[in-house]
């Protein structure tokens, strides 16, 4: 009986390999994502669930986690104008 306890308690150190294999593949997943400026998997549930702009991102680039979703919307539609204007600038 000792033993049984012994190996149970052991095998909750690790997951399954499938598991492993899965936890792996979404952490890649989401590094990718954040490296391109996009919402991991985490993101996009917990900005469901706040009704906000949630990304990893933001806390990298010094910002607060989530943002108001009107306020960010805003904020993207000047940046693509003054990208216009830089490109316009150019020719």
């Amino acid at each position: 009986m000792r033993y049984l306890f012994l190996l149970l308690f052991l095998n909750a150190c690790t997951l399954p390999p499938a598991i492993q294999a899965l936890s792996m593949i979404k952490t890649t997943y989401d590094v990718a994502r954040i490296a391109n400026d996009e919402k991991s998997l985490n993101d996009m549930v917990i900005s469901e669930i706040m009704e906000k702009d949630c990304k990893t991102r933001n806390i990298i680039d010094g910002k607060e986690y989530c943002e108001d979703r009107e306020l960010n919307k805003k904020s993207k539609s000047m940046s693509k104008n003054s990208l216009k204007k830089k490109e316009e600038n150019k020719i």
